[in-house]
């Protein structure tokens, strides 16, 4: 009966959610847009600045769905929003300046919900935490010699490494033996479209995941 439910979706999570042309695009997208075609239901896609304002949209029914989630349970349920639909599992990676060594880390620079992981890159005692709005603001900060070290989205950070030569002195160190889940945030009173979400959407896995980046690279 509703037709059309929207969609936020936020900026900087590339290969999944990201701003290109002023669209949205990426593999959530493809994939929402394929798992439902299905349903008849029709998708409409309203950016939103951070996961604080999702928050605000979804509350206000102003969104019907968040397409990227990365808060856990304990966090939304305040809110009276939940987590429906692990569709995605990400890596983290450590990333340096060419030559820099991993000891000799004393800033680190993350996003908010990152920075309980952080401790997955070494001893993090007397190491100062820095938190940054996104990941390409972490990045920049590392490029411009402002901090020693970034935790972030690997696939992400690949993709800026490969397409963008004023990151050409970057390297990731390491792969974190550590990843978190993507999922999507849905008011708390929506039952019957959670019920049709978790019927229908699909994962994506690695495969997917790769052939998409290299498409896009290639192109």
């Amino acid at each position: 009966e509703k037709k059309t439910i929207k969609v936020g979706y936020m900026d900087n999570y590339y290969p999944f959610s990201y701003v290109e042309n002023g669209e949205f695009k990426g593999l959530t997208r493809e994939m929402l847009e394929s798992s439902l075609s299905t349903t008849g239901i029709k998708l409409e896609y309203v950016l939103v600045e951070n996961t604080q304002a999702a928050r605000t949209e979804l509350a206000n029914g102003n969104i019907d769905i968040l397409a990227y989630s990365i808060e856990n349970h304990e966090i939304l349920q305040p809110y009276n929003i939940k987590s429906i639909c692990d569709y995605a599992q990400v890596p983290l990676v450590l990333v340096m300046n060419r030559g820099a060594k991993r000891e000799n880390i004393q800033t680190l620079a993350t996003v908010s919900f990152l920075q309980e992981k952080a401790g997955s890159v070494s001893d993090t005692e007397g190491m100062q935490i820095i938190s940054f709005e996104n990941q390409q603001e972490c990045i920049d900060a590392l490029d411009n010699q402002k901090v020693d070290a970034v935790l972030c989205n690997g696939y992400f950070v690949e993709n800026l490494m490969r397409t963008d030569l004023r990151y050409n002195d970057l390297q990731i160190k390491s792969v974190l033996n550590t990843e978190y889940s993507i999922s999507i945030a849905i008011a708390g009173e929506q039952t019957q479209l959670s019920s049709i979400l978790e019927k229908t959407i699909i994962n994506i896995d690695f495969k997917m995941i790769n052939e998409y980046m290299l498409k896009e690279t290639t192109y």
